[in-house]
This record gives C-alpha cells, structure tokens and sequence, in this order.
C-alpha cells in the first residue's frame, strides 16, 4: 500500500511539472506581450492598461468567491479544475482577433482577458486544493522548488525564441499577435491534458461548510486573518507598480518586443537562480523572516526602474526584481498553506484568493491615478517604501520587535546573524 501511494506521488509530481511547463508557457505570453498588443497594437490609453490588470483580478475574486461554495462540496476537485483551465485558455486564441470589432477592440480585447481571468481564478482554487491532497506537506518546499526551477527555464526559454521572432515585424502589426495568443491557447490546451492525467484519490465525504461557517472560521482564526492583512499590505505595494512598468518600458523607455521578452527572461532567470535558495530557507527558518528580506529586495525594483532609460540597465533591474520575486511567489503560498487549518483549507485558500483578488483589482487603479496625480518617479519612491513597510510587517509575525521591546536587542541581533551569516 505505502509502495502503491509513492508511486502515485511520484507520477503526480512528474505530470505536476508538465503541467507547470506547458502553464508557464500559456500564461506567460499572454502576460508579457497583452500590455505591448494593448499599447502599440490597439494604441490603447494608460486607464486602459490598469484596467487590464485590475479587471481579471476582481473577476477571478468574483470566480474565487463561487468557487468557496462549490469546493468543499466535491469529492473531487480535478474536474472542475481541468475544465475550467481549458475554457481559460482557449480563450486566449480569441484575443488577437478583437481588431475586427474596430473601435470596441480594446475594450472587447480587455473583457475576454478578464473572462479567462475568471475561469482562471476557478481552476487556480482547484488547483491549490488538489496539490494540497496530491503532494504531502514534508515534500512541498522541495518539490515547489524543483517544480519552479523546470517551469521557469521553460518559461524563458519560450519567452527568449517568441522575443526574437516578434522583433523581426513592426510593433503595430496585429498578425503577429495573433499568432503568439494561438500559441498559448496551443499551450494551454497540453496543461489541461496533464493535469488531467494527475491521479486523485477520492474523498469519500466532502467536509461541507456554510457560507457563515467559513468566515466565522476565518475571522476567529487569527493568526490566517493576521496574515491575511499581511500579505493583502505587501501585495497593494507590488501590484501598484505592475501597469507603472509597462507604461514605463514601453513609453518612456521606449522598448520593443524583443526587449519586452528580454526584461521577462531576465526576471524568470533571477527566479531559476533563487527558488533553491528561497525554499532552503524556508525549510529551516520558515516562511516569514524569507518573506520580510523578499520584500525588502523587491522595494528596491521601482527605484532602480527610474534611476535610468537605458534597456540593457532595465535587463538588470528585471533579473534582480526575480530574485526576490521567486521568494514571494514560493513562501506566500507556503505559508498559506501553513496558517490553513486542514478539514477547512479549501475554504481558507478561497478567503485568501478572496482578499487578494480584491487588492488586485484596486492597487492598479491606484498606480495608475498616482501617476495622473504626481511624477511617475515621485510614484515609484512611494510604492518602494510601501514594500520597505511591508517588509516590517511580515518581520513583525515572527515576533522579532517585540523581544526588541522586551530588552532583547541583542539576542535577536544574534539570531539574525546565526540564520543569515551563517
């Protein structure tokens, strides 16, 4: 029996990377050449790049919300999580064909975007369950490292020979467009078939909670709810910036899709190099201390954007935002999964994604409306203090201040030294 269940893992960490690998493919080339299609495509206004990030977030908040009703009531979640990617996806495909419609092109090309988004927020739930029963929680840091490493090298290795290949056409030209998103809907048709193919045992009685049960639970948990207020502070600070970047890049620095794939493989190629080192020490120092020095580096990302114009600098920029983007994405959802109570953790992941789909629906719009009230420098200083205070509070939950108010000062001096230096 024990050898038949590590079989069982085994074949689903396997399909788990192939399925991430074809993922990353599918998600990131729509996420890396959508604002370049939106700007120089579709000509579209800077309001209309936030929306684009803000949209499909509330969306997949709204889809989280449903799915928190619908979760914990299935025996099994791969279903509705294989389904709901492949609708995602393939509406990717749909995307390059909206300049048919004139001038409702950017607003149809930004509505299909958040419809995916939606399908997107269902099978993402799903998929946090189903790993969660899939892969047992002594092998997640390791695996989630192994598994970001391979899915990353793809990532850029796509991203690198897609950079190239659009560089050769004009950025206005719309048919080269098309076909990337038809890649990606191609992509992501090969993540739905793997996922599909992981192996979940059935449950045999749903843990059925109602809607005041769940944020009841939630509420009177306060450790999750204190992280919860956490993450939601970190993540206003982060997403702020992420239509700031594009607008920047694009018509300040005046990047080409080449350039657009470059700054994405430099970012992935930060994260290859640091998600071992992200996930060691979390293993032994757990998720917060990580989590509080991530901050810290990615506070350093904005204010380095605007130190100058020139595209090989940005490369760098990129590949050092990486090595503190690959912390976050890692020990985020580490320490979710730690502050999840276990009969309810499906409900507690959808209160999360909740939560944060809401702040990713509004820290865009306020990037964007910082930028019409002051200079886009003035703006980035700002948000790079943001995550300098954010910083604070992730270091703040592993009760470091308050042995400092207690006269401690120099034994967590001395832990810091022992975890850090050595």
């Amino acid at each position: 029996m024990a050898n038949r269940k590590s079989g069982r893992v085994r074949q689903n960490t396997r399909f788990s990377i192939l399925n991430g690998s074809f993922s990353i493919v599918a998600t990131g080339t729509v996420a890396t050449y959508l604002p370049l299609y939106l700007l120089d495509g579709l000509h579209a206004s800077d309001q209309a790049v936030a929306l684009a990030n803000a949209l499909p977030a509330l969306l997949g908040a709204v889809a989280i919300g449903l799915g928190a009703l619908i979760l914990p009531k299935l025996n099994r979640y791969q279903p509705m999580t294989v389904v709901a990617t492949l609708l995602a996806r393939l509406v990717y495909a749909m995307l390059g064909f909206t300049p048919f419609f004139a001038g409702a092109a950017v607003s149809i090309t930004i509505y299909a975007y958040a419809g995916s988004s939606f399908m997107q927020g269902l099978a993402g739930l799903g998929w946090q369950a189903l790993i969660d029963r899939l892969i047992p929680s002594r092998l997640r840091a390791g695996f989630f490292s192994q598994r970001n490493v391979i899915t990353t090298a793809v990532g850029l290795t796509s991203t690198l020979i897609l950079g190239v290949v659009l560089s050769h056409f004009s950025p206005h030209a719309i048919g080269p467009y098309r076909t990337a998103f038809a890649l990606a809907s191609a992509a992501g048709i090969g993540e739905a078939y793997y996922l599909a193919r992981h192996q979940e045992p059935e449950q045999a009685s749903p843990f059925v909670e109602t809607k005041d049960v769940v944020w009841q639970a939630v509420f009177q948990n306060r450790p999750f709810l204190t992280f919860i207020l956490a993450s939601a502070f970190f993540n206003i600070g982060w997403q702020a910036a992420w239509p700031l970047y594009s607008i920047y890049q694009i018509r300040m620095a005046h990047a080409t899709s080449i350039w657009i794939g470059l700054f994405t493989l430099a970012g992935q190629m930060g994260q290859i190099l640091s998600f071992r080192w992200w996930g060691r020490y979390s293993v032994r120092h757990g998720n917060l201390i990580p989590l509080a020095a991530a901050s810290l580096g990615l506070a350093l990302n904005p204010v380095l954007t605007i130190a100058s114009r020139s595209l090989p600098w940005l490369i760098l920029v990129n590949l050092l935002g990486g090595l503190a983007t690959s912390g976050i994405i890692l020990l985020l959802f580490n320490q979710l999964l730690a502050q999840s109570p276990k009969k309810r953790r499906p409900s507690f992941i959808a209160a999360y994604n909740i939560v944060l789909g809401l702040v990713g629906f509004l820290a865009p719009e306020l990037g964007v409306i910082l930028l019409d009230w002051i200079h886009m420098t003035a703006v980035m200083i700002l948000l790079a203090l943001w995550r300098v205070a954010a910083a604070a509070v992730f270091l703040r939950g592993t009760g470091t201040f308050t042995r400092l108010r207690a006269g401690g000062a120099r034994q967590v001096l001395y832990g810091i030294r022992r975890r850090w230096i050595h």
